[in-house]
This record gives C-alpha cells, sequence and structure tokens, in this order.
C-alpha cells in the first residue's frame, strides 16, 4: 500500500498510534495489500508484536477474536472502524441489496465484533470498545441515505448497549473523528459500494 498523503487512513492511523504507546496490534482488513505494509512498520518502528488477518468482519467475527487472541494474548482494546458508504440517488437503485449492505457493515458487523470480543472481556473483568462513527448523521446529504442512516443506526445501537455492558467494566466509546478526508469517498462519480477507512 502506498501512502496518499491527502487521504488519511483512520485504520492504519489507529495502529500506528497503538503501536508507539506500547500496544500488540492486530489489523483487520479485506486485502492484505491493505495491512501488511502497516503491520510491518509497526514491526520495525516500534518492534512491537503485530499481525495481519485478511477478512471480512462479516465473515465469521469469532474465528477472528480467536486467531487475535491465539497469537497475540487477551484482547484489551477493541476498535470498530470498517466501514463504507454508497452514494446513490434512491430512485436510481437497481437491486437494493447494495444499499443495505453498507448497514450490513456498518452496523452489523461492529456489533458482531463487540458480542464476539464480550466473553473474555467479561471473564477477565473489563476492556474497552471504541466504535468510530461519523459527524454526517447530523448533516443532510442527499444520495447518501445508506451512509448516514446506518451511521445513526449504529450511535443508537451503541448507545443502548453501553447500558448493558457497564455492569461488567466495560468501557464503551463511540467516536467520530469530524471532517477528516479519507479513502472511504467515492472517486468522482463512482457511486459503488466502496470505503476504506
Amino acid at each position: 500500500m502506498t501512502f496518499n498523503p491527502l487521504y488519511l487512513r483512520l485504520g492504519r492511523a489507529t495502529a500506528l498510534a497503538f503501536a508507539s504507546a506500547g500496544a500488540q496490534v492486530a489489523a483487520l482488513a479485506r486485502t492484505s495489500a491493505d495491512i501488511d505494509t502497516v503491520v510491518a512498520e509497526i514491526k520495525t518502528k516500534y518492534s512491537r508484536p503485530a499481525i495481519a488477518i485478511t477478512g471480512s468482519v462479516l465473515d465469521n467475527p469469532q474465528n477472528i477474536i480467536a486467531e487475535v487472541e491465539s497469537t497475540l494474548g487477551p484482547i484489551d482494546i477493541l476498535v470498530n472502524n470498517a466501514g463504507i458508504t454508497r452514494m446513490s440517488p434512491l430512485k436510481d437503485e437497481i437491486n437494493l441489496n447494495l444499499w443495505w449492505k453498507v448497514f450490513e457493515v456498518n452496523i452489523k458487523a461492529p456489533v458482531a465484533m463487540i458480542h464476539a470480543v464480550m466473553p473474555g472481556f467479561i471473564a477477565r473483568g473489563g476492556g474497552t470498545i471504541i466504535t468510530v462513527g461519523s459527524g454526517a448523521v447530523e448533516v443532510e446529504l442527499p444520495y447518501m441515505s445508506a451512509y448516514t442512516g446506518s451511521k445513526a443506526g449504529i450511535f443508537r445501537a451503541i448507545e443502548m448497549l453501553d447500558l448493558e455492558i457497564q455492569p461488567y467494566g466495560i468501557f464503551n466509546f463511540f467516536i467520530h473523528p469530524g471532517a477528516v478526508r479519507t479513502g472511504l469517498v467515492a472517486k468522482d462519480g463512482d457511486d459503488k459500494v466502496n470505503g476504506r477507512k
């Protein structure tokens, strides 16, 4: 992966920040090209253990968590950063499954990852969850109903989950980084489901 300074890769920046603070890092992405260089940089620059896991957050969250724990040990912090967007007028949608996939990645996936990591957190008496949201839910963005709707949905889901997990000593944060130019936004005229953060 070549790093384009015009776009901030939130996942990359987060992984490097945690490594610089002394954390062991497990990075997950759909393709190895997205994370192999990040993991290599962590090992070289910070001399920290790090692993790259290729796959989708929708595939099997329990297997992802098991792989991390078998390699690096118990998980202390889960960062839910996966996200996709879709910019398309609803009247032009031919296949609503593409519209709905945004909800699956932006809502179902982070909740599934939380569900998968919770048994370990509860057994150890605590942990931290950070879910990356978007300030887009607060503005009017035509043609982005899937993205803004899904980000509003995960915000409310995280709020309600917080009430459930607080008694277990689990810290639960929902953040949105503000107006950050990332690779998530489609290039000129591209209205397909896409996005890397």
